[in-house]
């Protein structure tokens, strides 16, 4: 018995590694934010 992907792996694990970089560039940029906001008293 043989299997056959149905979607391209390739493709797919390039397009979860792309969106993976950007979360953490959005989640660095909100620590710089909450690091650099003074908190009110």
């Amino acid at each position: 018995m043989k299997y056959f992907s149905t979607v391209n792996i390739t493709d797919l694990q390039a397009q979860v590694d792309r969106l993976s970089r950007e979360c953490r560039e959005s989640d660095t940029t909100i620590q710089a934010a909450n690091w650099n906001t003074e908190l009110m008293d």
